[in-house]
């Protein structure tokens, strides 16, 4: 272990430290130096000498390391940065036996052989305040009170009673989002440079200058019907990039999406509307703006989303494309990836690539950059093991197979008459209408005794 200067210099500042503060009983760490059996007296140095003329501190129980020229005063607290200097101190040492403790996120001394004292530590935990008192026995049933006070800090809400944590977290959120949306218009950048289209900082820098303003006639219009120029073409993308669509993880939207692609009828939740007959919610005003371009499209297969905004909008003395307090031009995700594959087909035939580029890999690898998703944090260490199976891992309680045990559990436990209980020829017989059932998208909901009796 080597000591620095800097670390001599800080450790001499923590003499200075508060000493109010007490170790717990328990030590961490006990340090025993054995006195050697040989004592040879050695000639005093340079440095031991000039030792001697060093004043000493007055009622403090301390010790000296010669060699360093380091007082460590027992009972004060020394920083955890500090304690490879402490333990090496203590090392040199002779004869001489201390207690390490940690306490508070900090290692205190203790001279070997001092007696523990008892202490009482009693908190009165508050919505805005924590009291404390601490006590130190003397004997038995006999205390001291040494210290107590009250913390005061806010309360949990601010003064129109939300929670200061949902603030917080939606603050974090919205961070993350711009950090999230600035990494992938670099990556953008990068990948335009990596195909050998521009260097990235050019791109960036076009950008930041509003080069390009009308972006929707060059992503809706010029797109598909001329040339563009490389630098057209990134700011097209930077600004998909930049607002790519509407994705929505909710296991019910996907559900809803996976039904509205097999053709199975879903039931349609009744929302609170108001006296203008708009939805309320937020998610109905969504769902509502998305059915709006759905049926756009119907009206226009071969435009994009996009093309079909631009066309509707470029009518109107003022148009509109951005949602700013609404939601009428919510376009999905998946729309936006299609796009960006017609874009660069439309760029291909008319020339703007040479014959040998890669433009397939190219449109790949911007959906991957612009579509890109934070990967979900869960870890298979958060699933719990079966009960039975221990090698498998628990399912998740909305899975299928978890449907299908629910079921098996429910129809087991069927009794007629409080008697006869259900057969496996029965169960085995609803068990294969449910599935039947389930694979012809009919609804299981409604499934009632009246139905059981026919098993």
């Amino acid at each position: 272990m080597f000591i620095t200067k800097n670390q001599k210099s800080d450790f001499n500042k923590s003499q200075n430290t508060h000493h109010h503060q007490k170790p717990i009983d328990k030590p961490l760490l006990l340090v025993e130096i054995p006195q050697p059996k040989n004592k040879h007296k050695h000639k005093r140095g340079k440095h031991q000498n000039n030792r001697q003329n060093q004043k000493k501190l007055p009622k403090k129980r301390c010790f000296q390391n010669g060699l360093l020229g380091i007082t460590i005063i027992l009972g004060d607290i020394i920083t955890k940065e500090r304690l490879g200097l402490l333990l090496y101190c203590i090392m040199i040492q002779k004869n001489f036996t201390l207690r390490v403790y940690h306490y508070n996120n900090r290692v205190v001394l203790q001279q070997k052989g001092c007696v523990m004292v008892k202490r009482i530590l009693s908190l009165d935990l508050g919505i805005t305040s924590i009291g404390y008192a601490l006590l130190k026995e003397h004997e038995n049933d006999r205390y001291a009170l040494k210290d107590y006070g009250v913390s005061m800090f806010d309360k949990a809400t601010d003064k129109d009673g939300n929670s200061k944590k949902l603030l917080h977290s939606a603050s974090s959120s919205a961070s993350n989002l711009v950090n999230l949306r600035k990494k992938r218009k670099k990556n953008l950048a990068k990948l335009f440079e990596e195909f050998g289209l521009g260097e990235k900082e050019y791109f960036l820098y076009q950008e930041r200058q509003n080069i390009y303003k009308n972006k929707w006639e060059l992503r809706a219009k010029k797109a598909f019907g001329e040339k563009l120029k490389i630098e057209e073409l990134f700011s097209v993308l930077y600004a998909i990039a930049k607002h790519r669509g509407y994705k929505s993880l909710d296991t019910n939207d996907l559900l809803e999406e996976l039904c509205v692609e097999l053709n199975i009828p879903l039931e349609e939740e009744k929302s609170k509307k108001d006296n203008k007959g708009q939805a309320e919610d937020e998610k109905g005003k969504i769902k509502l703006a998305l059915k709006t371009i759905e049926n756009l499209k119907q009206h226009y297969p071969n435009k994009t989303v996009a093309t079909i905004i631009y066309e509707e909008e470029i009518q109107k003395e003022t148009p509109v494309f951005r949602n700013h307090d609404n939601y009428r031009y919510m376009i999905r995700r998946e729309d936006t990836n299609d796009e960006i594959q017609k874009i660069i087909a439309s760029q291909v035939k008319f020339g703007l690539f040479e014959q040998d580029f890669k433009s397939d890999e190219l449109s790949l690898k911007l959906i991957k950059t612009i579509d890109d998703q934070k990967e979900s944090s869960n870890s298979e260490d958060l699933f719990a093991r079966c009960e039975f199976y221990k090698e498998h891992k628990v399912s998740h309680q909305y899975s299928f197979l978890a449907d299908i045990f629910k079921m098996y559990q429910a129809v087991s436990n069927i009794t007629f008459n409080k008697n006869q209980q259900i057969t496996k020829e029965q169960i085995q017989r609803i068990a294969d209408d449910f599935l039947n059932k389930i694979k012809e998208g009919e609804s299981i909901a409604d499934i009632n005794t009246k139905i059981l009796e026919k098993f």
